[in-house]
């Protein structure tokens, strides 16, 4: 791309419009994006090459699909763990650096326990948050991070399925704020 890279045009989009159009990166070598980062300027996902057609279009398709839709149905496979929290509300969460909610998932800050990229996970997350009490499903893990602090890392988690019990509040907490985070870092 001339005068750009990738990170630069989506930085350059994301400016006009927060959600669309909906972004995804191609690259032939995935150690020159650093996923957490794709994801938190607002990437709806990552490919490295050589990479499934089927698993590009799905990917597109899901992209599409209205998150009513798109979170409403739970994935065959089973979860491979299911982090299980009680957390205060989603701000204060925030600036503890424990969890941070985005437009398509959520980083998740973990204590000696690693996640997989690629893994199917679900969660239970309990909210001290009358807006959004309860953020409770399954998603794929996009990227993990370690060195946070001592042995706790974060990872990313594009949500698959939210419980009928919270979408609607996290849908209403989401269109409510102008966020560019598909899944935001810590």
């Amino acid at each position: 791309m001339a005068g750009y890279n990738g990170i630069e045009l989506l930085d350059s989009i994301r400016l006009r419009n927060a959600s669309n159009p909906a972004v995804f990166f191609i690259t032939a070598y995935e150690s020159d994006l650093a996923p957490s980062e794709a994801y938190d300027k607002g990437a709806e996902g990552i490919f490295a090459k050589p990479f499934s057609l089927k698993a590009l279009v799905d990917h597109v398709q899901k992209a599409l699909a209205p998150p009513e839709e798109r979170w409403a149905h739970w994935p065959a496979a089973v979860p491979a763990r299911i982090f299980e929290r009680h957390l205060p509300d989603i701000e204060r969460a925030k600036e503890k650096r424990l969890l941070h909610v985005g437009r398509g998932g959520f980083a998740l800050a973990s204590a000696g326990e690693r996640s997989v990229v690629g893994e199917l996970t679900g969660f239970h997350l309990a909210l001290d948050d009358p807006e959004v009490p309860l953020i409770e499903g399954a998603g794929t893990v996009r990227w993990v991070r370690s060195g946070l602090k001592g042995d706790t890392c974060a990872c990313g988690i594009e949500f698959d399925y939210l419980s009928d019990a919270c979408r609607s509040n996290v849908l209403a907490w989401i269109n409510a704020r102008n966020l560019v985070a598909y899944i935001p870092r810590m």
